[in-house]
């Protein structure tokens, strides 16, 4: 089963592919995306599952590209009389740039910022691995003379 179906990749896209290309579009997507589109259906979320189906319907037309699977293109530069190509990575040979962009709104991909809780200051004072707050290692109460 693939993440969109005939009529959403229409809608999305305006124009016709077959349930063959479909497929193969959504597979493309699932190892591009780290997603299964077997999981149960409140694995992934609503949002997440629209991301994905409109990364599928733009990459029918990548998917109906010559070679695609069949051929391997390693080339990073490409020069011809005066114009040079250059990609930025082998993602843009096999996905389709606003494919990627969806790809890109899914919620388990991209950085994260992680909230570290602030430090309370009397909380080292009290923890024994601290030698701060070991008075014996001041001189103070209970110091070995």
């Amino acid at each position: 089963m693939a993440w969109a179906t005939v009529e959403q990749v229409r809608n999305v896209t305006g124009k016709d592919f077959t349930e063959e290309t479909i497929a193969l579009a959504s597979s493309i997507i699932d190892t591009f995306s780290g997603a299964d589109e077997e999981l149960p259906e409140d694995a992934i979320s609503g949002v997440d599952r629209r991301h994905l189906r409109r990364a599928t319907a733009w990459q029918c037309f990548f998917a109906v590209k010559p070679g695609l699977v069949e051929e391997r293109e390693n080339a990073s530069t490409v020069t011809s009389d005066t114009q040079s190509i250059t990609r930025e990575d082998r993602a843009d040979v096999f996905l389709h740039p606003l494919a990627r962009r969806e790809l890109a709104s899914l919620s388990w991909i991209g950085t994260r910022t992680v909230l570290v809780p602030r430090v309370d200051v009397r909380s080292q004072e009290r923890n024994f691995l601290n030698e701060r707050s070991d008075p014996a290692g001041f001189g103070g109460e209970g110091a070995i003379p």
